[in-house]
Parts: structure tokens; C-alpha cells; sequence
């Protein structure tokens, strides 16, 4: 839809295509907005509408190249320039790769899905969550391979907490109705929150929703939505928009790694920035 002032009046035009944009001499124009606006550029990435319902399969997805030889790259959401904007992907670290060491604007989240994962605080086993606050620095790499969830420029604040958990170690909280959580992440502080999930076999009426937006991410075993029109395995990752809900079931026990409250955090750059 495009809005155009013309002699002073605004009108409505449904929909834009180029023959209307060249009779009516608004190509260079468009096309100079398009470069400029965050709007424009967050409509261009993967998953970029937050008032949308997403899913992904990732298991399903080919891995794409990232700058660095030997890691590899499942994006799921991006929003922003190629690579300096918001991203939540699957990071695959071959045997003896390594990226060169670089900063975390509006910082980092990572949960070690498989193998060792490693950077300047360590070692990270898979169940490990890493909160790297903005003004972090580190060069990662892992010596026998590992895959990561990674969420880019979404964990904002200098004053937030740099988090390294093991959270094999933590004890299941029994909620009732077959579901059990870890708390990973609460802050008086930061609206946002972590846990992970575990569903019991024959769980029903997961009821899943955040005031401020939810993601979910499936570490193992399937569930589906009731009416079972969204079907989620292994390496599924579903958004659901600001107080919308959805209500699960598994057949198979089911593990799920939960981001409630965060979608403020995914809202496009207001300007370009570089990494």
C-alpha cells in the first residue's frame, strides 16, 4: 500500500507496482526510501514482520556460509543489514573452527545445542546458556564441533548480567499438567525471560503465550498445536506476536528452549549500525 500527497491531499493506493511508480515519477523517489528506511530494509529479511505468526523447521533448511570458512548458518529471523543486524539463527561450528574475535552491540544470547563450545570464558558443554551483555568481546570456536541457538543484538544494556549456565545442573520445576520448566533468565530489570520446557508424553493444552511475544525453539521430541495445524519436531522454532497464544500437545516427551517477552527486542535498527 503506498500514500501519496498529491496538491496537498493524501491518497491510498492499494497496491504499488512499477508501471504506477513510472507514470507517476516516484521511481527514483521509492527507490531512495527503500535504501533509507529501517521500515523498508526490516521488510526485506527473514521473518521481519513481528505481528506475524512464524515457523521454521530448521532440520529441514540447507546451511548457508557465514564470513568465516568452516562455520555455517540457519537463519531464522534477520532484520537489518546483512551482517550487522538482529538474527536469531542455528550456528554450526566445524571441527576446528573459529571466528575472529569481534564485539556484541546491544549484546548476545547463545544455548549450546550440540557439542563443546568455546570462547573466552571456556569451555560450554551442550545445555549451556551464555548471556553476553553489550561491550563483550570474544573470538569462538569449538575444537570437535558444535551447533548453537544464537540470538544477535537482542539482549540490549550494559547493565544487564553476563550469564554462563550449566543448566544440566538445574532441578525441573513440576507447573502441573504434565509440563516441567527450568527458570534460565528473570530479572526485576528486563522484561524479557528464559526457560526451558519439558513436556511429558501425552501432554494437551500447553497454552503458550507472553504479553510481549514468545519463541520457541524444539531441542527434542515433536509437539503439536491442538487443532494440529502447526506441526513442530526437532529444530523447529515457532514466534508468536505480542499476546497472541497458542495451545500445544505432544504424543513424545518434548524439550523446548522459551524467549517470552522479548519481541521489543527484535524491532528493526533505527539506524545502520556496523559490528
Amino acid at each position: 500500500m503506498l500514500r501519496v500527497a498529491t496538491a496537498g491531499v493524501w491518497r491510498t493506493y492499494p497496491s504499488l507496482t512499477n508501471h504506477f511508480i513510472a507514470t507517476t515519477g516516484l521511481r527514483q523517489q521509492y527507490r531512495s526510501i527503500a535504501r533509507k528506511s529501517p521500515i523498508a530494509t526490516a521488510a526485506m529479511g527473514t521473518n521481519a514482520d513481528l505481528g506475524a505468526v512464524a515457523v521454521e523447521h530448521t532440520e529441514k533448511m540447507p546451511w548457508a556460509d557465514s564470513p568465516m570458512q568452516g562455520v555455517w548458518r540457519k537463519r531464522v529471523f534477520h532484520t537489518g543489514s546483512p551482517e550487522a543486524g538482529r538474527v536469531t539463527s542455528v550456528v554450526k561450528y566445524g571441527p576446528g573452527s573459529s571466528f575472529r574475535s569481534h564485539p556484541h552491540p546491544e549484546g548476545e544470547e547463545i544455548f549450546v545445542l550440540e557439542g563443546i563450545f568455546t570462547d573466552v570464558n571456556g569451555d560450554h558443554k551442550a545445555g549451556t546458556l551464555l548471556l553476553n551483555p553489550e561491550g563483550f568481546e570474544h573470538a569462538p570456536s569449538s575444537a570437535d564441533g558444535c551447533e548453537i541457538l544464537v540470538r544477535l543484538r537482542q539482549y540490549p544494556g550494559t547493565d544487564r548480567p553476563q550469564v554462563a549456565l550449566n543448566t544440566a545442573a538445574l532441578p525441573w520445576e513440576d507447573v502441573g499438567g504434565k509440563v516441567h520448566r527450568k527458570q534460565l533468565f528473570r530479572s526485576d530489570s528486563c522484561a524479557d525471560w528464559i526457560e526451558l520446557q519439558r513436556w511429558e508424553a501425552g501432554a494437551e493444552g500447553v497454552k503458550l503465550t507472553a504479553a510481549q511475544g514468545l519463541e520457541l525453539f524444539v531441542i527434542s521430541g515433536s509437539c503439536e498445536s491442538v487443532d494440529g495445524a502447526v506441526k513442530l519436531g526437532r529444530g523447529s522454532w515457532m514466534r508468536l506476536p505480542a499476546g497472541q497464544s497458542q495451545t500445544m500437545r505432544c504424543a513424545e516427551e518434548c524439550t523446548v528452549y522459551v524467549k517470552g517477552d522479548a519481541l521489543p527486542l527484535a524491532a528493526p535498527l533505527s539506524t545502520p549500525q556496523q559490528m
